[in-house]
């Protein structure tokens, strides 16, 4: 396991609450009778404890936007992690985006694959599958992030490999953990 000391992104995971309901979902978020919620006193300390971080610190859970407190949320974080967006984010599309795809690659400057060794120009992210609340706060989250990890579950896998047996795949057990380590999956 690495230290948190060494990797380039901490995520804040603020709920679970998802409106989507992948049986298979690697996070297993969207099955909860009663979702998780951060509370402002956890949410405010965990992003204190982060403004030295030199890398890039995120927003996740399930779906983020769900969060009642969502914009509280990112205010405060706005005012506690700085940064700049990368100016190709704001150049704002318009609503509703009829295709991540599309957006993806007219503000690939801005989404950087760290496979391919770019590093990354913004020290916030925000991790969602644009859910139902994306448009209601989008111009705050295209005003702060800059970078996005987008999962709108429009492929077919639905995050099946959570409960596919590696041998099943013909991989060994080496070889299975080194993907997984490798975020392969």
């Amino acid at each position: 396991m690495i230290s948190p000391a060494q990797q380039t992104i901490i995520q804040v995971d603020i709920t679970n609450a998802c409106p989507h309901q992948c049986s298979n979902c690697t996070r297993f978020c969207g099955h909860h009778k009663k979702p998780y919620m951060m509370d402002m006193p956890t949410f405010k300390q965990a992003i204190n404890s982060l403004v030295s971080f030199p890398g890039m610190v995120g927003i996740m859970g399930g779906e983020p936007t769900l969060h009642p407190d969502f914009q509280e949320m990112v205010d405060y974080y706005r005012s506690r992690i700085t940064d700049n967006p990368a100016p190709e984010m704001q150049k704002h599309v318009g609503l509703p985006l009829p295709s991540f795809k599309d957006f993806r690659s007219q503000y690939k400057g801005a989404l950087y694959d760290t496979r391919q060794g770019i590093p990354f120009n913004s020290r916030r992210g925000l991790w969602t599958s644009l859910g139902p609340n994306f448009n209601k706060h989008y111009e705050t989250i295209m005003d702060t992030f800059g970078y996005m990890c987008v999962n709108e579950h429009k492929n077919n896998g639905r995050h099946m490999p959570l409960l596919v047996n590696y041998k099943d795949l013909g991989f060994t057990r080496e070889e299975f953990l080194q993907y997984r380590d490798d975020c392969w999956l």
